[in-house]
């Protein structure tokens, strides 16, 4: 009787954990994050100056588990709910934005700063305030449930993270980044097959969301 029992409590907990993050997006709650791609356990992070584009765009990439994980705010994300007028059970659309560089919104850039026919760089827009639609913007993302389960249960809060204005899924490569090995690249995969270069095994390109407390530490 007691291994049912834990058995069933094993069963709920993803999903109670999983609620956590949709019940905040449900309630119109901006709260800080981290994203971390399932298959590599690497955070979502932006870089500095010296690995941006241009003097609009900062790079996005992943950062290693490991490595100065718990004070580094280059890290942690804040998430902001997007309405949906009118509409009952709306997707959960959001915004994410660097805590490190408050203001810059994460972005898919534009066609012609696409790396390939089949991969589109990932940026931070730096000019803060400014109208980057042209560049890449609306900035909204889409969150979708991930469906296969992980293989780690306590990666419970996992998520397909989607661009809405290019449909496009958010993952990370197989490549390091060319400027930096330390770093892995990120990409929105351009094409209805299947994402060809991703360190992910699975199908599915799943990232976790884990919440964080109000004020990291710098």
């Amino acid at each position: 009787m007691l291994h049912i029992l834990v058995l069933l409590v094993m069963t709920i907990m993803p999903i109670l954990a999983k609620n956590d993050v949709l019940s905040k997006i449900d309630a119109g709650e901006s709260f800080n994050v981290r994203l971390r791609f399932i298959n590599t356990q690497d955070y979502l992070c932006v870089v500095e100056s010296n690995y941006s584009e241009d003097d609009r765009r900062r790079r996005v990439l992943t950062f290693p588990l490991g490595e100065e994980i718990e004070r580094n705010t280059m890290l942690d994300w804040l998430l902001e709910p997007v309405r949906q007028q009118g509409q009952e059970n709306a997707p959960a659309f959001v915004r994410l934005s660097s805590i490190k560089h408050p203001g810059e919104y994460l972005i898919a850039g534009t066609d012609d700063l696409t790396l390939d026919e089949n991969r589109r760089k990932v940026y931070t827009w730096k000019e803060t305030g400014t109208d980057f639609s042209e560049w890449g913007g609306p900035h909204d993302w889409l969150l979708l449930e991930n469906q296969t389960p992980p293989e780690d249960q306590s990666a419970s809060n996992s998520f397909i993270i989607r661009n809405k204005k290019f449909n496009e899924d958010l993952y990370v490569s197989k490549e390091q980044f060319e400027l930096n090995p330390k770093y892995r690249a990120v990409y929105t995969w351009r094409q209805d097959i299947k994402i060809e270069n991703s360190a992910s095994e699975a199908p599915i390109n799943a990232w976790e969301i884990i919440i964080q407390k109000e004020n990291p530490s710098s």
